[in-house]
Parts: structure tokens; sequence; C-alpha cells
């Protein structure tokens, strides 16, 4: 039996009676959020929990093979034991070993709780090498890069370290600046350079020299003096800072009393490290100081002040020097949430147009109003302790997705107080009846939606932060959604006025609405019902043409048809290259390869500006840096105001123009971002025998070349440099010299050796003695060396040592206790699907590897594995989240069967956002589930409403087929207003074209688009499928729901 609301009690009585409290509840809502908002820190993207540990252990000199023996396998054995690590790899490079570690944070680990058990492991290590330093273990920080300030003219090298320097420290001393750092110059270094007739000339060794160094250049303190006047401390003071002061150390004082200094024999340089080097912005010299912001300091705020700073400084700087800076996040903060929010305005527009067109304008309005309430009521929990979230693109998305959603609530409440006013009269009764009468559905439908979402906040994975941004602003707007449309909305209904048109405009609108509120009923009444009533009719036909039309868009998805691609690219603002030149490399080629990378990126932005027809070019200030072995050259991307244009041109055209470049192990030049970095494809070949790890690494690469679209296959072994490997002479060992001799004194000569290091205006500098660099430069050099015996004399290198080339990798990577080498692979997503290369790699390649590599095995890694752990552990959190939405729908509709009928038309909600990425040409991707959670939101909602309705109109007497039909033409006004006021409300987002929609197009598209299809599935399927429900339970000889027959009863009611 149903029975009508009492309109006398309850809290939504109580607040529709007086609405004084409603308005202060609401003004308190919207001052207090507006006040959080305006203080609520800006920034890009939102902040990454730090999950990564770094281990690095120094051991200079040292060949990758010899870092692996002495340092990785000890390394290894210690971080094994360690709890809260979720895995690590470890690499031998030139002169250190290190690890990087992924923290299991996901499982409760505090990373800084295990940074503590990993620092104690690592200084546990025993039998480490004498010339190793002290390990360095340090936690990956959140910080995000503001902008760089490039200090650039005509000045030496050292000078313009100095100004770098100087600006460096400035930033430092403004309030809103912590942290800025020196970028693009070489480090300083003291070289004491001694030929090898000098130090046979004075009967002296590298080593000797060395320890004289360490104990001349020191200050020691000497304890104190207690005297009458009081205690007088004492400090030896002799600690050498320059080369000057270096060349006056004493080494020898022979018997007549002269003295030895190193000046004497040595040649003392104080500058920079010899290594290949090049830095040009703009095509100058230049050096930059890059500014980050720290913790939950304001981007835009760090900014400010790093620009007011560079104006007042130019203003003090010599002709010809200029202080400027690039790569400001405050520009793509400000125009992201400029955009968001003008596209949020023109969506609040076109759904309060939308909502004009059906209800009475103040209805309209006081449903809008729910907008700003829910938003600013959300803004007032966003900052709070254990959210901390922050205005950023994400958040701004949250808001912009939920815009369509947040009004559902409003809308059902509204039009069915709307509804009884209209056949019963404006009374405030008439109102709460209205309200109540579909109240407990819509509540649980929002609570539903709220469910549907909570994936997005507790899974883990690459978009773990972004999903939790947008997860909580959609929960947190929910949820003072219904507290507006509960407590706010029913009092500002029950006391709209009933006026007739004053005016011609409202006259006008008024004969609009009128004109299509006839119209709807016309077409619900003659065309909606009539066919719903056929559809139930032939209900299984119905269904099962839902199902095939579901099975053929499911085919062109897993054909391929429909493009899948898990980490989609977005546009950048920046063109970026990297270039990895090979081992051995003279200095020249690197600086020529610079200057190659620079010019043709010049000559590609001058022919794309030429075919485009663009009034200016499309290249900003660009920078260049060879540092070591490594070319890097960015270059900001002018977008012209005709339009965007495809940054890819750009890239495709610049590594077209540099092509296949000799002496180089790696070449990498793009203008996209992928959501969880890394590249898009990664493989792992592990075995015990690295010759054939590397054979199957050759061999996958070879495999992969042959894909369309794949391009930049990379491996991370390279050809070892050639090595020239030592072996002691027996007849050396009898004169008392060892391997470990051999190996330290061509070390001395060759590398060097480490006497001290001193701090000198905030940086520590190496004080290295080496032979000249002359003498280390040929096999001539280490074959014309003497070494020293212990009994004090002195052998050739050809009595010595015996030599054997041979080829040694340039690096290498360890994982699980073996060596592994990865490949690396881009595919161009716009003809290629990665999914696609995967299986043709797995059928293709992995099935044969045991017969064509033994021994090796192949995983995936990278951006593939998080794929399908990302994948896993949304799964295992989505079905939880079912349950609750069943449990949520169990509840108000007091039935176990009803929940799965409107639950079993979410997969035919992917329909609409399958045809939608297929139609716009838009790839489905990782992102694209968040639409689809949206969408199973207002699918079930609008599926409970309905299915509600079907409930009471049986219980009020009619059969389950005709309460089926009358449901469809009751609830159609509010179903498709929900619908539509969503659909519209992603519309400008739908047709934005700027780089910063690109990332939540997907979300937009499935949303969108499926919203328009769910309107179809709400309308005609849900109600075959309750008939199909009672088939069923009539097969079985059960019965479900409300009994028919039964009567309402009537609830007292005021007006006509």
């Amino acid at each position: 039996m149903y029975t009508e609301p009492d309109p006398h009690t309850g809290i939504i009585s109580w607040f529709a009676r007086n609405p004084v409290a409603a308005n202060l509840l609401m003004v308190m809502i919207i001052a207090v959020g507006g006040i959080a908002f305006l203080t609520m820190t800006k920034e890009a993207q939102p902040r990454i929990p730090p999950r990564g540990i770094n281990v690095t252990i120094p051991f200079p000199g040292a060949a990758p093979e010899e870092v692996e023996q002495a340092i990785l396998i000890k390394l290894e054995a210690a971080l094994k034991d360690v709890d809260g690590i979720e895995s690590f790899d470890t690499y031998a490079n030139e002169g250190s070993g290190s690890a990087s570690i992924d923290v299991d944070t996901g499982s409760g680990y505090d990373i800084e709780e295990v940074m503590k058990d990993v620092e104690q492991a690592v200084a546990g290590m025993n039998r480490l090498p004498a010339e190793a330093e002290k390990p360095r273990v340090t936690a990956n920080r959140w910080q995000q890069s503001v902008l760089r300030v490039q200090i650039s003219g005509d000045l030496d090298e050292r000078s313009m370290k100095a100004l770098a320097e100087e600006v460096r420290d400035d930033l430092l001393q403004i309030p809103q600046v912590a942290k800025a750092t020196v970028r693009g110059v070489r480090p300083t270094e003291i070289s004491i350079e001694i030929p090898e007739r000098q130090l046979r000339r004075y009967g002296l060794s590298l080593n000797q020299v060395s320890n004289a160094v360490r104990s001349s250049s020191t200050d020691l303190s000497g304890g104190s003096i207690e005297s009458d006047s009081g205690d007088i401390r004492i400090r030896a003071i002799g600690q050498a800072y320059n080369g000057e002061e270096f060349e006056q150390i004493v080494l020898l004082t022979r018997p007549d009393g002269t003295r030895i200094t190193i000046g004497d024999i040595a040649v003392v340089k104080d500058e920079f490290v010899d290594m290949p080097f090049y830095t040009l912005f703009n095509g100058r010299p230049s050096v930059s100081v890059e500014v980050d912001a720290l913790g939950d300091q304001s981007q835009i705020e760090v900014s400010a002040a790093a620009r007011q700073y560079i104006v007042e400084k130019q203003k003090s700087l010599p002709p010809g020097v200029t202080v400027n800076y690039w790569g400001d996040i405050s520009v793509f903060i400000g125009e992201s949430v400029n955009l968001m929010v003008k596209n949020l305005l023109i969506g609040s527009v076109l759904v309060f147009i939308v909502l004009g067109l059906f209800l009475r304008l103040q209805l309209a309005a006081w449903v809008m109003v729910g907008i700003p309430v829910s938003f600013l009521g959300a803004g007032m929990l966003m900052p709070l302790p254990g959210f901390d979230l922050t205005v950023n693109m994400m958040s701004i998305f949250g808001f912009f997705m939920v815009l369509g959603i947040v009004v559902d609530d409003a809308i059902i409440i509204g039009e069915s107080a709307y509804t009884e006013v209209e056949k019963h009269g404006q009374h405030i009764d008439n109102v709460i009846i209205g309200v109540k009468r579909v109240v407990i559905p819509a509540t649980f439908g929002v609570l539903t939606t709220i469910a549907t979402f909570t994936p997005l906040i507790v899974s883990g994975g690459d978009f773990a932060a972004m999903q939790r941004v947008i997860g909580w602003v959609v929960v947190f707007c929910l949820i003072f959604s219904i507290v507006e449309s509960k407590l706010i909305l029913p009092a500002h209904l029950a006391h709209i006025k009933a006026k007739p048109p004053g005016n011609p405009v409202t006259r006008g609108i008024h004969r609009v609405q009128d004109m299509i509120s006839a119209g709807l009923k016309s077409f619900v009444s003659n065309q909606y019902q009539p066919f719903l009533k056929r559809a139930i009719e032939h209900r299984y036909t119905t269904v099962t043409t839902f199902i095939a039309l579901l099975i053929i868009v499911g085919g062109m998805f897993m054909g391929g048809i429909i493009r899948f691609v898990f980490s989609p690219e977005i546009p950048d603002t920046y063109a970026m290259a990297r270039v990895e030149l090979a081992e051995g490399m003279p200095e020249e080629l690197g600086v020529s390869i610079a200057e190659q990378l620079r010019m043709t990126l010049v000559q590609a932005g001058d022919e794309i500006q030429e075919e485009l027809g663009l009034e200016e070019s499309l290249l900003g200030d660009n920078n260049t840096v060879l540092a070591n072995s490594t070319i890097d050259a960015a270059v900001e991307i002018n977008q012209p105001d005709s339009g965007d244009v495809d940054p890819k041109i750009l890239t495709d055209r610049w590594r077209e123009l540099m092509g296949d470049v000799a002496g180089t192990k790696s070449m990498r030049i793009r203008s996209m971002q992928r959501t969880g970095g890394g590249p898009a494809l990664q493989f792992s070949l592990l075995g015990r025998d690295s010759a054939k790890v590397e054979a199957a690494a050759a061999d996958l690469i070879e495999h992969l070349r042959g894909y369309t679209g794949v391009y930049e296959v990379e491996s991370s072994h390279v050809s070892g440099t050639r090595e020239l490997q030592l072996r002691i002479k027996p007849q050396a060992e009898a004169l008392g010299l060892t391997q470990m001799d051999l190996a330290s004194q061509v070390r001395q000569a060759f590398y060097g050796v480490e006497a001290q290091r001193v701090n000198r205006d905030d940086t520590e500098i190496r004080v290295m003695v080496r032979y000249p660099k002359e003498e280390r430069i040929s096999v001539g050099n280490l074959e014309n060396m003497w070494f020293k015996t212990p009994a004090g004399g002195e052998v050739p290198f050809e009595q010595v040592a015996l030599m054997v080339y041979d080829a040694a990798p340039s690096g290498i990577r360890r994982q699980n206790g073996e060596r592994v080498v990865v490949v690396t692979a881009e595919v161009n997503t716009t003809t290629t699907a990665p999914g696609d290369v995967m299986r043709g790699v797995y059928q293709n390649f992995v099935a044969k590897l045991p017969d064509a590599h033994p021994g090796v095995n192949m995983q995936l890694s990278g951006a593939s594995e998080r794929q399908n752990r990302t994948l896993f552990d949304f799964g295992k959190n989505a079905l939880i989240a079912l349950f609750v939405i069943y449990a949520l729908m169990a509840i108000p509709l007091k039935s176990y069967i009803q929940p799965l009928i409107v639950m079993s038309v979410i997969p035919f909600g992917l329909i609409g956002a399958l045809l939608g990425h297929f139609i716009l040409n838009y790839p489905v991707s990782s992102v694209t589930i968040m639409g689809l959670i949206a969408l199973t939101g207002v699918v079930v909602n609008d599926g409970i409403i309905l299915v509600d309705y079907v409930n009471k109109a049986v219980a009020q007497g009619r059969s389950r087929a005709e309460a089926a039909v009358e449901a469809g033409g009751a609830r159609f006004r509010a179903i498709l207003l929900t619908s539509t006021t969503t659909f519209m409300g992603l519309t400008p987002m739908l047709t934005e074209t700027s780089f910063q929609a690109a990332l939540m197009m997907p979300m937009a598209i499935a949303l969108a688009f499926g919203i328009l299809f769910a309107t179809t599935m709400t309308l005609i399927l849900i109600p075959c499928l309750y008939i199909i429900a009672d088939d069923f339970m009539a097969m079985i000889g059960t019965k479900y729901g409300p009994a028919e027959g039964t009567t309402a009863q009537p609830s007292p009611r005021g007006g006509g």
C-alpha cells in the first residue's frame, strides 16, 4: 500500500516552512566556501606523494663491471631484507653504483620509515672498496619547477657562473622562494698535475703527494689555554683553498734545508673540470637558475616574486648581459584555470537555458543555485587536513565533470514539486509533497553516484593523484547537492509567487515554454508511450536488439576499429630532444651534434612557418645544453592566434632533418607528454648469460622495428667501449708487486688521487693529484709508465703488466639479482594502438623465445607493467563499489532483484561512450574510465527514480506493464532534463581545441555521448527488463516488488 507523504513533519518540511534558516545555511556555505577558494593554493597539477628512494654509492674511476661486483651485489643483498620495498632496480655506471627503490605505500608503509631502514641496511654493508665514497640515501620529494631564470651574454664562463650564483643567492633571500639551483655550469676542480719524470726525479709517488696535501692542508683544533682572563682556544690554521695556496705546500726538505713545494714540480690548475660542455640560450652563451616550489608553496606566488626580482636585476647588469625567464608554470596555470572557468561558465549558461525551456524561469534559477552552493560547499572541505586539495587542472575538471550531474538531484526534486504544483496548485504543502515523493530514491541515487566514484579515491597506479582529486571533488559536490536540494531548494520553491508574465520578454519566454511543454507532452503521449508499450510487448526482441548493438560496438573496440591507448598522449607547450652520445666520442663531436640539433630545430620552424603561412614562427625561447655525454635541447612553442598547431608537426620535421646521427647511443625528440610517463612500450629481458640476453634484445629490437607506427626503438644495452685489461706478470709478483698495486698505480696516474675536498663559496671542490693531460691520452703513455715496488725501486710497464683488449659494457642494469636489458619503443597512437603491438610481440616473439634464446625470460615493465597493475587494482575496487551500489539501491527499492535490473544496463552505457570516441576519432584510454564512472552514476540515478515510480504505480493499482509505461511518461521530463543538462554542461569542453583540454577530452566524450545513449536505455531498456524480471519470477512461482491492485492512501494537503 502506498501512502502519500505528510507535508507537516520532518526536516524537509521544517526548512521549507523556515526560509530564514535555509537562506542562512546557503549564505554560510557560499561565504565560507568563497573564502576557502580565494586562499587555496593554486598549482598546475595535483601533488604526487613520493614513493621512491634512491641510493647512490660513488666509486670514482671504476668501470661498470667493477661497480657491479664490488657494489651492486652487496647492495642488493642489503635491500632484500628491508620491509616495505615493493621493487628495486640497480645500476652500474662509470664511477658509481645506484639503486632505484619503489616503496609499497599502497600497503601503508611510510616512505620516511622505509628510508630509515634503507639507510641502516646500506650503512651495514661491509667490505666496500676503499675508494668508494659514503653512500647517499635520498627520498624523492615533491617539487614543481616554477620557472628558469636565464642569464646570457658576452661573459667568460667564470664570470657567468659567478653571476648565476649571485642571482641564486638573491632569489633565496626572497621569502616566497625556497629553492633555486644553478644549472648549466661545470664544477670547479683543483688539479695538481705532476709529470712522471718529476716524480722519478724526486723519488715521489702520486700517493705520497696526496698524503702531503692531506697533512699540510688542514685546520686543526689544539684545545684551549685556561688563563686568568679566561679560556683561549688554540687552533692550527693551514687549510689551502685555491691553486696558489696548494702550490706552497712542501713535499720534501733536503739536508741542506731547501724545500721542494708542489709548485716546484707540478702545475696546479684551479679551473673548471675538463669535460665536454656547451650551453646556449637563443643562440647565446648562457647559464640558468631553476626556481622550484616546495611543499605547499603557491607556484603563482613564487613565480610573481621571481619575475619581479628579474625586472629589478636587469637594471643593474652591464650592457650585453641579459637576465630573462622562461618555462613559467604560472602562465600554464593561469591559462588552464581561465580555460576551465570559461567553459564552466558557458556550460552553466547552457544548463540554465535547457532548464529554462522546460521549467518555470524562477524554478530553473533556483535549481541553478545548486551549482554554486555545491561547488563552494566542496571548497569548504578541500583544504581540510587529510584531504589537502588545491585548485589545479584536475580539481577544476572535477567541478566541470560534475556540473551537469550536480543539478540532477535538484532537477528531480524541482521537477517533482513542479509537477505536483501543476496538478494541485501553488501551495507549500504541494511543494513539500512533491519533494518528499522522490526524496528517498533521489537521495539514494546521489549516494550510488558517490559510490561509483570511490574507486577513483582508493585506487593506486599512475593516475592515483589525479584520480583522487577528481574523486574527492565530485564526492564533496554531491554531498552538498543533497544538502542544497533537500534543505535549501524546497524553501525557495515553496515561496515562488505564481505571477503572470509582466513584459514582452517574459511573455515570449512563457509562450516558448508552453510550446515546448505542450510538444513534450504530445511526444510522450503520442510517440514515446505507445512505442514503449510495443517495446514491452516485444520485450525480448527489444533487449536482444540492445545486446546485439552492444556486441557490434564491442567488436569494433576489440577489433581495433575503436582504438585503445592506456596512457594517452597530450600536447605540450615545449618540444624537447635528448641525445645520448656513444662512449668515448671526442668532445668536438658532441659540440658538433649539439649545434646540429639547434640548427635543424631552427630550420624545421622556418619550414613549417612558410608551409602554414604563419605570420610568426612557432619557435619561442630555446635552450641547448651539452654536459658530459648528454645533449638536451628544448624550445617553447608559440601557438598562432589563428588556432592551435599540432606540435607533433614540429617534432616530426625536426626528427626527419636530424636523421641518423653517427656517434650516438639514442636520440629522442618529442612534444607530447604521456600520462604516467615513460615510453609507450617497455620490455625487460633477463637471464644469467649476458650474451644471450643481449642477443635476445637485438632480435626484439628488429622485431619491433617491423611494426608500422613504432619508432625510437632503443635498448639499455650499448655495445661496450674498448677496454684495455691489465694482468700482472709473474716476474713483477716476484718483486713484491700485486694486481692491486698494478691497478692502483695506473688508476692514480690516469684517473688521479682525490687528496681532499675543500669548501669554497658554499661549493665543495675536489683536489685531485694526477699526471698531466698530455701524459694520459694514449696507450703509449701507459706503456711508458714506471711502477714503484714495495722496496722503493722502479720497474717499467713492460716488465709489470700484460695488455689484453676487450669490449666492456658502458653500463649495467640489474633486476631481481640478474642482469637485465630493457627495450623501449614509442608508438604513433594516431595510426597504431600499443596494445596491438603488444599482442603481436607476444604471439610472434615471446612464443618463440624459449627456443631462440634458451635461458632468457621477458617481462613487461614500465608503462606496460603499470597498466596491468593499475587495471587490476581498479577492477578490484570497482567490484567493491558495485556491491555498495547494489546495497544502496536495494534499501530504498526494498528488493533484491530490482537493483540488478538497474545495474544490468550499466554495460550498455559503453555503447554511447565508445561510439563517441569513434565519431571524434579519439582513442579510448585510461582517462575514459573516469567518464564511464560518472556515466554509471547518472544511469543508476535515473534508473532508481524510474523503478521507484513503477513500484508506487503498482502499489496504487496498476498492472506492472501499465505502471512501466506510466512511469516512463511521468519521469520522461526529469530524465530528459538530467541527461540534457549533463550533456550541455560538457559541450564547451567537447568543442575545445586547446592543448590544456586534451587530457580531459576522453572523460568528457565518455560522459557526454554515453549520457545521450543512457537516456534511451533508461526510458526503454529498464521498463522492458522490469517486465522480463517479472516474467522470470512468475515462471519460478515468485513475485517481487509491491503487490498489484493496492490503493494509495491520501495525505492532507493544501491548495486546490
